[in-house]
């Protein structure tokens, strides 16, 4: 019998995966419900395993049986018993596998319950690790994406990179579980290009690139992934929700609506 997968299923199982990686407290709830659906999945399965294993093996002695001379009356009615034995299965895993959909479905519902929570906490871990990355003063000056320049650095700036690494991998896993959550629940629809998505005013961080709500120039930021979490340190950051996120684009795209001298 197939499993039913929610297309919701696989951001809630990265999410959840996250969560017990340590990125963020995995709310009890969400935990408890993530395990009761392992539980009934791996029972609905070890049923599927049992009854193709008990018929297999039926077919085997019953064939053998039958070569060897045995009586094909008997045969029959221990078939006929093997029937019933093998519907009784049949219901039982039919029960579990219905059991496990219902509970996929609840655990998707428990971690959109959560989610403000899941996103509160997704946030103070990126402050947190942006006051880390501003914390590595041994950084200054250095090619921090350069492996070669690395390896002929003093070892206060080794160490410094190396932590620079973990920083930007956590980085990383954190916008991932936010482009998770909003998978699951909702994603911007205002801040398109994602402009926002980790700057409060990217206006102010673009400059004269800027024209209205347009680009005219390349991105202000290094191209290297450590040298990006860097800068992006020194910028005025932020982990916004979609509704935040929105709000923002929103306010920038009045503003451009507005006559010169207006304000």
């Amino acid at each position: 019998m197939m499993f039913d997968r929610d297309p919701l299923a696989a951001p809630v199982d990265e999410l959840i995966k996250a969560g017990r990686d340590g990125l963020f407290a995995l709310p009890k709830a969400v935990e408890a419900a993530a395990t009761r659906e392992a539980e009934l999945r791996a029972k609905a399965q070890s049923l599927t395993t049992v009854e193709r294993g008990q018929v297999g093996v039926l077919i085997e002695r019953l064939s053998d049986e039958l070569a060897a001379g045995s009586d094909a009356g008997d045969i029959a009615a221990t078939i006929a018993k093997a029937e019933t034995a093998e519907r009784r299965v049949d219901i039982e895993q039919r029960v579990y596998v219905t059991a496990h959909a219902k509970a996929q479905r609840l655990k998707i519902a428990t971690v959109v319950e959560a989610a403000p929570t899941i996103m509160r906490a997704l946030q103070a871990g990126f402050e947190e690790l942006l006051d880390k990355v501003r914390s590595l003063t041994e950084l200054r000056g250095l090619p921090v994406d350069d492996a070669e320049a690395f390896l002929d650095t003093k070892d206060p700036a080794r160490r410094a990179v190396i932590a620079l690494r973990r920083a930007r991998d956590r980085f990383d896993a954190i916008v991932n579980a936010r482009r998770q959550l909003q998978m699951v629940t909702r994603a911007p629809q205002r801040d398109t290009e994602g402009l926002f998505s980790v700057l409060r005013d990217p206006k102010g961080v673009f400059g004269d690139r800027w024209r209205g709500r347009h680009l005219t120039a390349a991105r202000p930021w290094p191209k290297g992934r450590l040298a990006y979490l860097v800068w992006l340190a020194e910028q005025d950051a932020w982990l916004p929700d979609a509704d935040q996120q929105d709000s923002a684009a929103e306010a920038l795209a009045h503003e451009s609506r507005q006559p010169v001298g207006s304000r």
